[in-house]
Protein backbone atom coordinates (compact mmCIF):
# COMPACT_ATOMS: atom_id res chain seq x y z
CA UNK A 1 0.00 0.00 0.00
CA UNK A 2 2.83 2.34 0.85
CA UNK A 3 4.49 1.67 -2.51
CA UNK A 4 1.20 2.32 -4.26
CA UNK A 5 0.84 5.70 -2.54
CA UNK A 6 4.35 6.84 -3.37
CA UNK A 7 4.03 5.62 -6.95
CA UNK A 8 0.74 7.25 -7.92
CA UNK A 9 0.62 10.21 -5.54
CA UNK A 10 3.22 12.29 -7.35
CA UNK A 11 1.42 11.70 -10.67
CA UNK A 12 -1.93 13.12 -9.39
CA UNK A 13 -3.09 16.55 -10.34
CA UNK A 14 -2.22 18.95 -7.49
CA UNK A 15 -5.87 19.94 -7.08
CA UNK A 16 -6.94 16.34 -6.77
CA UNK A 17 -4.08 15.76 -4.34
CA UNK A 18 -5.32 18.65 -2.13
CA UNK A 19 -8.86 17.31 -2.31
CA UNK A 20 -7.68 13.83 -1.26
CA UNK A 21 -5.96 15.35 1.78
CA UNK A 22 -8.87 17.62 2.75
CA UNK A 23 -11.81 15.23 2.01
CA UNK A 24 -11.41 13.09 5.16
CA UNK A 25 -11.54 16.22 7.32
CA UNK A 26 -14.70 17.42 5.52
CA UNK A 27 -16.35 14.02 6.02
CA UNK A 28 -15.24 14.01 9.68
CA UNK A 29 -16.67 17.52 10.21
CA UNK A 30 -19.97 16.54 8.57
CA UNK A 31 -20.30 13.42 10.73
CA UNK A 32 -19.45 15.42 13.86
CA UNK A 33 -22.08 18.04 12.95
CA UNK A 34 -24.83 15.51 12.19
CA UNK A 35 -24.30 13.29 15.22
CA UNK A 36 -22.75 15.49 17.92
CA UNK A 37 -22.88 19.25 17.37
CA UNK A 38 -26.13 19.69 15.38
CA UNK A 39 -28.56 18.16 17.90
CA UNK A 40 -26.96 20.05 20.76
CA UNK A 41 -27.01 23.27 18.73
CA UNK A 42 -30.74 22.90 18.05
CA UNK A 43 -31.33 22.20 21.74
CA UNK A 44 -29.38 25.35 22.65
CA UNK A 45 -31.51 27.39 20.22
CA UNK A 46 -34.71 26.00 21.77
CA UNK A 47 -33.46 26.82 25.26
CA UNK A 48 -32.52 30.35 24.21
CA UNK A 49 -36.00 30.86 22.75
CA UNK A 50 -37.59 29.55 25.96
CA UNK A 51 -35.38 31.81 28.05
CA UNK A 52 -36.32 34.83 25.94
CA UNK A 53 -40.01 34.01 26.37
CA UNK A 54 -39.63 33.64 30.16
CA UNK A 55 -37.74 36.94 30.39
CA UNK A 56 -40.54 38.62 28.42
CA UNK A 57 -43.14 37.15 30.80
CA UNK A 58 -41.16 38.35 33.83
CA UNK A 59 -40.80 41.81 32.33
CA UNK A 60 -44.51 41.95 31.56
CA UNK A 61 -45.42 41.07 35.15
CA UNK A 62 -45.83 44.75 35.94
CA UNK A 63 -48.00 45.18 32.86
CA UNK A 64 -50.14 42.24 33.96
CA UNK A 65 -50.55 43.80 37.41
CA UNK A 66 -51.64 47.08 35.79
CA UNK A 67 -54.08 45.27 33.49
CA UNK A 68 -55.46 43.36 36.48
CA UNK A 69 -55.98 46.60 38.42
CA UNK A 70 -57.74 48.13 35.40
CA UNK A 71 -59.96 45.05 35.10
CA UNK A 72 -60.89 45.28 38.81
CA UNK A 73 -61.86 48.94 38.34
CA UNK A 74 -63.96 48.05 35.30
CA UNK A 75 -65.74 45.30 37.26
CA UNK A 76 -66.47 47.75 40.09
CA UNK A 77 -67.91 50.28 37.61
CA UNK A 78 -70.07 47.58 36.01
CA UNK A 79 -71.34 46.42 39.40
CA UNK A 80 -72.28 50.02 40.22
CA UNK A 81 -74.04 50.32 36.88
CA UNK A 82 -75.88 47.01 37.17
CA UNK A 83 -76.70 46.97 40.88
CA UNK A 84 -76.34 50.62 41.80
CA UNK A 85 -74.11 52.01 44.47
CA UNK A 86 -76.71 51.54 47.18
CA UNK A 87 -78.20 48.15 46.37
CA UNK A 88 -77.33 46.95 49.88
CA UNK A 89 -79.82 49.41 51.35
CA UNK A 90 -83.13 48.07 52.64
CA UNK A 91 -85.81 48.09 49.94
CA UNK A 92 -87.77 51.04 51.41
CA UNK A 93 -84.65 53.21 51.62
CA UNK A 94 -83.67 52.23 48.08
CA UNK A 95 -87.12 53.20 46.80
CA UNK A 96 -86.91 56.55 48.61
CA UNK A 97 -83.49 57.18 47.12
CA UNK A 98 -84.73 56.31 43.61
CA UNK A 99 -87.68 58.70 44.03
CA UNK A 100 -85.29 61.43 45.19
CA UNK A 101 -83.03 60.85 42.17
CA UNK A 102 -86.10 60.97 39.88
CA UNK A 103 -87.05 64.36 41.34
CA UNK A 104 -83.52 65.72 40.83
CA UNK A 105 -83.32 64.46 37.25
CA UNK A 106 -86.80 65.85 36.49
CA UNK A 107 -86.02 69.33 37.78
CA UNK A 108 -82.72 69.47 35.83
CA UNK A 109 -84.48 68.55 32.58
CA UNK A 110 -87.62 70.72 32.94
CA UNK A 111 -89.85 67.65 33.23
CA UNK A 112 -92.74 67.61 35.69
CA UNK A 113 -92.83 64.49 37.84
CA UNK A 114 -96.58 63.82 38.13
CA UNK A 115 -96.49 60.62 40.13
CA UNK A 116 -94.29 57.86 41.46
CA UNK A 117 -95.83 54.67 42.80
CA UNK A 118 -93.82 51.63 43.92
CA UNK A 119 -95.47 48.40 42.77
CA UNK A 120 -95.72 44.93 44.24
CA UNK A 121 -92.48 43.02 44.40
CA UNK A 122 -92.29 39.73 42.55
CA UNK A 123 -89.86 36.82 42.97
CA UNK A 124 -88.16 35.75 39.71
CA UNK A 125 -85.87 32.75 40.34
CA UNK A 126 -82.82 34.24 42.10
CA UNK A 127 -83.96 37.85 41.91
CA UNK A 128 -86.65 40.08 43.35
CA UNK A 129 -88.26 42.41 40.80
CA UNK A 130 -89.32 45.76 42.24
CA UNK A 131 -91.45 47.81 39.83
CA UNK A 132 -91.91 51.57 40.08
CA UNK A 133 -94.59 53.31 38.04
CA UNK A 134 -93.66 56.87 37.05
CA UNK A 135 -95.67 59.56 35.25
CA UNK A 136 -93.97 62.61 33.79
CA UNK A 137 -95.10 65.53 31.64
CA UNK A 138 -92.90 67.72 29.49
CA UNK A 139 -91.66 68.62 26.07
CA UNK A 140 -90.76 65.60 23.92
CA UNK A 141 -87.06 66.50 23.75
CA UNK A 142 -86.92 67.27 27.48
CA UNK A 143 -88.38 63.82 28.21
CA UNK A 144 -85.83 62.23 25.84
CA UNK A 145 -83.01 64.02 27.72
CA UNK A 146 -84.62 62.95 31.02
CA UNK A 147 -84.61 59.30 29.89
CA UNK A 148 -80.95 59.51 28.80
CA UNK A 149 -79.94 61.01 32.14
CA UNK A 150 -82.06 58.45 33.98
CA UNK A 151 -80.20 55.67 32.17
CA UNK A 152 -76.87 57.27 32.98
CA UNK A 153 -77.51 57.88 36.69
CA UNK A 154 -79.77 54.95 37.51
CA UNK A 155 -78.30 52.32 35.22
CA UNK A 156 -79.56 49.51 37.43
CA UNK A 157 -83.16 50.53 36.62
CA UNK A 158 -84.73 48.93 33.54
CA UNK A 159 -87.65 50.50 31.65
CA UNK A 160 -90.04 47.59 31.17
CA UNK A 161 -93.08 49.41 29.71
CA UNK A 162 -93.92 52.90 28.61
CA UNK A 163 -96.88 54.79 27.19
CA UNK A 164 -96.76 58.24 25.62
CA UNK A 165 -99.70 60.56 24.86
CA UNK A 166 -99.91 64.21 23.78
CA UNK A 167 -101.36 66.53 26.43
CA UNK A 168 -101.57 69.74 24.35
CA UNK A 169 -101.54 70.28 20.62
CA UNK A 170 -100.33 73.88 20.46
CA UNK A 171 -97.04 75.27 19.07
CA UNK A 172 -95.04 73.73 21.94
CA UNK A 173 -96.89 70.45 22.61
CA UNK A 174 -96.52 68.66 25.92
CA UNK A 175 -96.34 64.92 26.25
CA UNK A 176 -97.35 62.72 29.18
CA UNK A 177 -95.36 59.56 29.61
CA UNK A 178 -96.18 56.62 31.87
CA UNK A 179 -93.24 54.36 32.56
CA UNK A 180 -92.97 51.11 34.47
CA UNK A 181 -89.38 50.76 35.63
CA UNK A 182 -88.01 47.77 37.49
CA UNK A 183 -84.94 47.08 39.55
CA UNK A 184 -83.62 43.63 40.28
CA UNK A 185 -81.74 42.47 43.32
CA UNK A 186 -80.91 39.21 44.95
CA UNK A 187 -82.70 38.31 48.13
CA UNK A 188 -86.17 37.69 49.51
CA UNK A 189 -89.33 39.38 48.24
Amino acid sequence: MERYLFTYLPRLDPRLHDLALVAPFIVLAAVAWVYFIGPDWREVEKLQASRAMLVAVLNSGEEIANELATAHQAVARLEDQIFGKNMNLPMKQLEAQIIGRLQEISSRNRVQLDGVRPGAKKRLRLFVESPIEVEVTGDYFDIARWLRELSSELGFIVVREYEMHPVTRDANPLVRMKITMVSYRTGEA
